[in-house]
């Protein structure tokens, strides 16, 4: 279209309709890149992104009503779905908002082209509405960050390099994924047509495409971070590999890997296997299969005195984030304090060792390590009573924290997180809070055939935003085939500060299946577990930190027209979960009340509201379980009875293995 019939001053389009274009052309740029995702909130300076993204038929617009929601909510969806997703809010405390949930998929590394609408450049710093100082708003937390003029016609060649060196800087920037932040300045009118787009590449490329990252473009061995520098093999993994790992007494530690990472997660329980070391695996890093030689009982066994001196290492390989075990790199730090030698594998220069244990920093993918390592093991590995030892003592913790499960019906921590890691295996997705319920899933999950792809806030690690990450992880699973059922465990605090993640348009139609299991032990119950607990009287602590709430889970979230249930033991909890597999609304004997049982389980078909206003839920697709646990202190004292019978339970494993076999015979 020739600029002369777009009627603007000087033969040029009018302003509106090149704002229009810039966004219609970003958009396209964005889609070429591989969006399919938009996450849009409510507001006025932002129209003409909203629109552009609106009507290219090749984005999905989710509208969520509060930005802080949406940031998380896109946090989830970009992680589910493994596609980096568009977040677009409106100017001033908009942008505000938002900024908890770009820290978080900095730290964790999850792709967000975050786009703040801005006032133009007249109307800052003179007391305009809605006009706040957006430039660096969210300072080192992202990956490319600029502030962008009001769009120029005479300068559209430029913009699908910006659209596309923006998506490209949120997935492979040096330091990894993370999200990028475009401030873009709009003057109104805010509403014009959309003119001729600047052309783009031939065959739907787009204008930029990167060859990879530092993690991806490992063409040989990866190199140790000495004092010196160098390209060299490094350190005590060079010595493993000379010696073709012979007498080598190693294990495998494995934490928080990313959804995308699932096939990197394979390479680390192959080599393992290869190496014939335990692999300590985390569920969030997704390798805690049901293998001989995968360790799910690890904070258990190495929480135990006796169990750690028995099982002492000779090098230790780390892959992922920490855990959030404390006695587990309690622990690894003591291994380094006598010297054992600790290699991490840390892809993106992220420096992930906040115990300063490391000696060795390997800055190379996960795969190029495997291979290698792999590839020269031969036959010769540490195998034998090294592996068995280590096996002993897994197989009892696993096989003690089953009893204790069948022998406790009511609502607990170590329960509830066993439970749903198997039911949310086989294809599905689990969410996991911060604070208890991560652990708990750590100290109890069970191993499974095929481990549930695990999400966890634990960049930052708060429980902030987790029902929202959860409905975008919904959201994003909706389009596999078949769609994934999406399992959230959240404590009762951690939902009751996410509320608004439920409020939805009304004809936003069903988004994915999800269900949240809240664990509700009235109040911080990870407080009760840390020294606040002992140094402080009753009072202050129900204060200032368990903070039980007043709301009711279920009443609360019935109000929000979500169905839900209260269920008081593990069996309701097991009917509940088949209720949901059903396709029902908890109206059998997931939650009717029965005799004998109390009114706490009491169901949706059986409360006063009767079931018709549940079922014509405005968040269609979601239900909460509310699991209601003992109090604080009761649950305080279970986890400690728990953990006690199950460092006895290894030193019981590791006594029975080694009865004939001294550990001074160990030879590899």
């Amino acid at each position: 279209m020739s600029t002369e019939d777009d009627g603007g001053a000087g033969g040029l389009p009018f302003p509106e309709d090149v704002q229009a274009t810039f966004c219609a052309t970003l958009v396209d740029e964005w889609v070429r890149g591989g969006v399919v995702h938009a996450v849009v909130c409510p507001g006025s300076r932002s129209t003409p992104l909203a629109l552009a993204l609106v009507r290219n038929s090749n984005v999905t617009v989710h509208v969520r009503l509060d930005e802080r929601s949406a940031g998380f909510f896109a946090l989830g969806l970009a992680a589910a779905s493994t596609l980096p997703v568009v977040v677009c809010v409106t100017s001033g405390t908009a942008a505000a908002e938002i900024h908890a949930a770009v820290i978080e998929a900095h730290h964790q590394g999850v792709s967000l082209v975050v786009c703040t609408a801005d006032r133009p450049a007249e109307l800052r710093l003179v007391g305009a509405p809605q006009t706040v100082d957006q430039v660096g708003i969210y300072t080192s937390s992202t990956r490319f960050a600029v502030d962008l003029p009001v769009p120029d016609w005479p300068l559209r060649h430029t913009w699908r390099s910006l659209a596309a060196r923006s998506l490209n800087e949120s997935l492979c920037s040096p330091y990894g994924a993370g999200p990028v932040h475009l401030n873009l300045q709009f003057r109104e009118p805010l509403i014009g047509r959309v003119l001729e787009l600047p052309g783009g590449r031939p065959a739907g490329r787009t204008w930029h495409s990167t060859a990879g990252t530092r993690s991806t473009l490992d063409a040989g061995w990866p190199c140790g971070v000495l004092p010196g520098g160098g390209d060299q093999i490094a350190g005590p993994l060079a010595s493993l590999v000379r010696g073709g790992l012979v007498q080598a007494r190693g294990i495998i530690v494995a934490g928080q890997l990313l959804p995308q990472d699932r096939e990197q997660s394979k390479r680390i329980v192959s080599l393992a296997r290869a190496l014939e070391w335990p692999l300590l695996a985390d569920p969030l890093s997704m390798c805690r299969v049901n293998q001989p030689g995968v360790i799910a009982g690890a904070d258990s066994i190495v929480g135990d005195g006796y169990a750690r001196e028995a099982l002492l290492p000779d090098i230790v390989l780390r892959f992922g984030r920490p855990w959030a075990s404390k006695g587990m790199n309690a622990w690894l730090a003591a291994l380094a304090r006598d010297g054992v030698e600790q290699v991490v594998v840390d892809p993106y220069w992220g420096w992930v060792d906040p115990d300063r244990t490391a000696s060795v920093m390997v800055n190379r993918s996960v795969d190029v390590v495997c291979n290698y390592l792999a590839g020269e093991t031969g036959r010769h590995a540490a195998g034998g009573d090294w592996l068995g030892v280590w096996q002993a003592a897994e197989d009892a913790v696993q096989a003690r924290i089953d009893r204790w499960c069948a022998e406790h019906d009511e609502i607990t921590g170590p329960g509830v997180a066993r439970m749903l890691v198997s039911y949310a295996g086989n294809g599905g997705i689990l969410v996991v809070s911060s604070s208890l319920p991560v652990r708990d899933v750590e100290r109890y999950g069970a191993k499974v055939s095929d481990p549930p792809v695990a999400i966890a806030n634990r960049g930052a690690n708060g429980i902030d935003g987790v029902v929202s990450t959860a409905m975008g992880s919904a959201a994003g699973s909706a389009m596999a085939v078949p769609p994934c059922h999406v399992v959230a465990l959240v404590g009762d605090l951690a939902f009751l500060h996410d509320l608004t993640a439920l409020v939805r348009p009304a004809d936003a139609g069903r988004s994915g299946r999800l269900t949240v299991v809240v664990l509700d032990n009235g109040g911080g119950g990870i407080f009760s577990l840390l020294p606040q607990a002992t140094l402080l009287d009753r009072n202050t602590m129900a204060r200032l930190f368990t903070t039980r709430q007043e709301p009711g889970i279920e009443e609360v979230a019935r109000g929000m027209g979500v169905p839900a249930v209260t269920v008081g033991t593990m069996d309701a909890l097991a009917a509940a979960l088949a209720e949901v597999d059903a396709g029902g609304e908890y109206t059998s004997g997931a939650g009717k009340e029965e005799k004998g049982r109390p009114a706490s389980t009491r169901g949706v078909g059986d409360s006063d509201a009767g079931t018709s206003e549940v079922r014509d839920s405005r968040v269609s697709g979601v239900r909460i379980i509310h699991a209601k646990a003992p109090g604080v202190t009761t649950s305080a004292e279970i986890y400690a009875s728990i953990q006690k019978e199950l460092g006895d339970a290894a030193c019981h494993g590791i006594d029975a293995y080694l009865r004939d076999r001294p550990l001074n015979s160990w030879n590899g």
